[in-house]
């Protein structure tokens, strides 16, 4: 038996994204090694699920608890291989690491963002997490990273990209207005995100006397999302920008009607990050959109039609250059189709969760 293991409440606000990367990595992998289970932690409680289906739930209150009835589970299922979610070290996860270790299970350990100390606040869990995670490499087999980093803490990687799940993303290319770009960018919100960088550029624009109708429409909560409304008003762009809040599902879908250019992070710059593949990306490829990227992602060659790419730092975007490229694009023949071909032919799960499951069939 497999466990896919996650110390994420993944029906959170704000985890959408997460959850449906889980959904699809475990897809892809049972579609590869058979049935397994996922394991999560939501409200004090612990989950294990197989198939959508709850199979068992126990009371879990400290990350220790949910640590033990993981063990009890693992024991139970006599699951002999893991793919773990990193959820940052500290001693109850060695302890847990160090179970499986014990037990001889093969373990797969993910670690979603590499590196990821700018990531996280100064405090007792950065300082836990600096001193536990030089010992995660005595406990597992081999960490899947989607860096290009051939060893983390003395393991081998599997490197990985984040795919999307092309089925469930639905495609629409309705009629535009010719004098219309609207760009669309669907995220948490966070700083690295560094989407202020299209408020300054349309700020630059307008008053430069530009004439193309651009508009700005921004999707998700956050801590960032008051600073960029304070931002469009600073900038006199406010009527440019539409602030929609979280959406999911169909109403997230009906956002993307009538858009033409989705908007990557920006601002990796301010974490030290100079490559990534976020799940948004897969995601706004799988819609057929072409896209502006602020830093290197390995799923898009550098010469990559549909990406127009700029500098990895805090200068504005450039509107007027934006507005060529889409126009560029806009000229070739059934450009959307193509698009969403790129991300059927490399970019589904099932191709990208290929090498983890390569490596389970070596060691079952």
């Amino acid at each position: 038996m497999i466990f896919y293991i996650t110390f994420k409440d993944l029906y959170s606000t704000g985890y959408a994204g997460i959850r449906k990367k889980v959904i699809a990595q475990t897809k892809a992998l049972e579609n590869k090694l058979g049935k397994l289970c996922v394991a999560f932690w939501c409200n004090q409680m612990a989950f294990l699920m197989q198939e959508e289906n709850v199979i068992e739930k126990r009371v879990a209150v400290t990350r220790k608890e949910y640590g033990n009835v993981l063990l009890s589970w693992i024991e139970k299922y006599n699951v002999d291989r893991t793919y773990v979610r990193y959820p940052l070290s500290d001693k109850f996860f060695l302890e847990f690491l160090k179970f499986q270790k014990e037990k001889g299970i093969r373990t797969v350990l993910e670690i979603p963002t590499y590196p990821y100390d700018a990531e996280l606040p100064f405090g007792r869990l950065k300082g836990e997490d600096a001193y536990y995670r030089e010992m995660v490499g005595e406990y597992v087999d081999v960490i899947s990273t989607y860096s290009n980093d051939s060893e983390i803490w003395g393991k081998r990687c599997i490197r990985l990209v984040n795919g999307v799940d092309v089925e469930k993303i639905p495609f629409f290319h309705g009629k535009k207005e010719n004098n219309k770009i609207i760009l669309i960018a669907v995220g948490c919100m966070e700083p690295w995100h560094g989407f202020e960088r299209i408020l300054e550029g349309m700020g630059n624009y307008y008053h430069a006397g530009g004439k193309r109708q651009v508009y700005f429409r921004l999707v998700g909560e956050g801590v960032e999302l008051n600073r960029y409304r304070r931002e469009a008003e600073r900038l006199e762009v406010q009527d440019y920008v539409e602030i929609l809040g979280q959406k999911e599902g169909e109403d997230l879908t009906k956002c993307f009607y009538d858009t033409d250019i989705a908007i990557g992070s920006l601002g990796y710059y301010k974490n030290g990050i100079r490559e990534g593949s976020p799940i948004k990306g897969a995601e706004y490829c799988a819609r057929g959109l072409p896209m502006v990227l602020g830093y290197d992602d390995m799923r898009f060659p550098e010469k990559t039609p549909f990406v127009f790419r700029v500098p990895n730092d805090s200068s504005a975007i450039p509107i007027d250059d934006i507005i060529k490229f889409y126009d560029h694009i806009a000229a070739q023949e059934n450009y959307r189709e193509k698009i969403r071909s790129y991300a059927v032919k490399y970019l589904s799960w099932d191709t990208v969760m290929e090498p983890v499951a390569e490596y389970f069939r070596e060691r079952s």
